[in-house]
């Protein structure tokens, strides 16, 4: 029974959401099945964990009928019908947090029942909600196109012969929709080839670029096709900046008109794109990627629907503004904007990042006593830690104590089964090296600047031989420093 798929699916509800599946199940309305009641009750006493010697078929069979002998085709009906009524719950609670499409089958029903003043009144409110809810402008764009199409049909039904211009609103909305859409999929497509080589069909897309590139007017009239062309020519042409610069300015001038989910998934685009070229030794896009965050700050793009700024968001602007030097701007976002991280996360990810500016400070003492009291909740939290001190050890010449961390680290990567094969490499690679890097250092007195110099080639051209290396470039730079 503790196998069951009613039970493995019930372990996923809260608590919360375990109250309202109980009070579905007893709305005569969704449930007039008294067994179906019965089992949802007896089951739900073993919450939350469901893990009790007596949670098996006969015995539960046994509670609900205790005068029949155990049936089992008469249990499995039981709990597929259940399983039917779980299904349903999960519909009609999705529904709870967003009732637009409870609203738009009402405007349906209206329509139906030719309830012509409840249907026009629903249909402007709805018309107006649509236009201001904060979701992605896709779905915008196709719930507007819905409600085109809906007045177009309710016209249909009272035989009126007045001239309007729905039709010629509902095509115009299925373009946005189709060219905002199409863009939208050529770039996941870009991505996706940069990252892995998969070839796509890019079916009618030639044509909606060409399209767009000679009607300006569209993007004019709807800034989003403009941004996310923008996008698409940054990740396809070859010479990229004069897009990214044009990018750059139309986030700045539309952005504030875009609804928040929208303009972060923009914004994380163009960020993305700074990424990538300090990737490749362009360091001067690190100034262009602080400003970028910095707009996203002052716009509260990155905030989530409660107010809260993810720790991840958090922990890269930190680094950001460390790597494009503006440390008295990254210690004063990393107090002001502490208690907008939510609580629940709040002191480890301020810990955590204060410790790597306190590292990017030179003191490490300092980061070494924040980074004792950083919980390893997260593979994250305890992956950049153990870095940090890693770091730390080398910078100050504690051998002994890096050493000691390093075989510590080898046996965490070896036995944490959550970290994939590219993070064990790159971070198992950082240890192996950082470790030779501090032997060296300790041989430098017997070694003659010739031999000193030729060990520091040797290790750098291993290095060069394994490729990836979790902080790279600090190593790199540390061991050229003995040479």
């Amino acid at each position: 029974m503790k196998q069951s798929k009613l039970v493995k699916a019930l372990k996923e509800l809260s608590a919360w959401e375990l109250r309202h599946f109980s009070e579905f199940i007893h709305s005569p309305f969704f449930n007039k099945h008294s067994g179906v009641t019965g089992l949802v009750d007896h089951l739900l006493g073993f919450a939350p964990d469901f893990d009790a010697a007596e949670l098996t078929r006969e015995a539960v069979f046994t509670h609900l009928f205790p005068e029949t002998p155990f049936h089992e085709q008469r249990f499995k009906d039981l709990l597929s019908l259940t399983m039917k009524l779980f299904r349903q719950f999960l519909g009609h609670y999705e529904l709870k947090t967003n009732d637009l499409p409870v609203q738009m089958a009402t405007l349906g029903a209206y329509q139906k029942r030719q309830m012509d003043r409840p249907y026009q009144k629903a249909h402007t409110a709805l018309m107006k909600a649509v236009q201001q809810t904060e979701g992605k402008l896709q779905s915008v764009h196709l719930r507007t196109l819905e409600l085109h199409e809906s007045y177009i049909t309710y016209l249909s039904g009272t035989m009126s012969r007045s001239v309007d211009d729905s039709i010629q609103k509902a095509s115009d909305q299925l373009d946005v929709y189709y060219l905002l859409s199409k863009l939208k999929y050529g770039i996941e497509m870009a991505n996706r080839k940069n990252v892995v080589q998969q070839d796509f069909k890019t079916g009618m897309l030639p044509e909606v670029l060409r399209y767009l590139d000679e009607r300006p007017e569209a993007a004019q009239a709807h800034p989003e096709l403009g941004l996310y062309l923008g996008i698409f020519r940054c990740l396809t042409e070859e010479d990229s900046e004069p897009f990214f610069q044009q990018l750059l300015s139309d986030i700045e001038q539309h952005g504030p008109e875009l609804p928040r989910l929208e303009l972060r998934e923009i914004h994380s685009y163009a960020s993305n794109f700074c990424i990538r070229r300090i990737n490749t030794g362009q360091r001067h896009y690190l100034a262009t990627l602080l400003n970028l965050y910095k707009w996203a700050l002052d716009h509260k793009v990155l905030l989530d629907k409660d107010g809260w700024l993810l720790q991840w968001d958090y922990k890269n602007i930190v680094s950001a503004s460390l790597r494009a030097g503006e440390e008295t701007w990254c210690q004063e976002f990393i107090e002001s904007y502490r208690e907008r991280i939510a609580p629940e996360f709040r002191e480890n990810a301020y810990r955590y990042n204060l410790a790597s500016f306190y590292f990017e400070q030179q003191a490490y003492t300092k980061a070494l006593r924040l980074l004792q009291e950083v919980e390893f909740s997260d593979v994250f939290y305890a992956l950049g830690s153990r870095v940090i001190l890693l770091k730390s050890y080398f910078e100050m010449g504690d051998f002994s104590a890096m050493n000691s961390l390093c075989e510590a680290f080898k046996i965490y990567l070896k036995r944490n089964k959550t970290i994939s094969r590219l993070q064990f490499n790159v971070y198992f690679n950082l240890v192996s090296f950082t470790k030779k890097a501090g032997d060296l250092v300790q041989k430098v007195p017997s070694l003659s600047p010739q031999q000193r110099t030729q060990k520091v080639e040797q290790l750098l051209g291993k290095m060069k031989e394994k490729g990836s290396i979790a902080q790279g470039a600090w190593l790199t730079r540390k061991v050229r420093e003995i040479g």
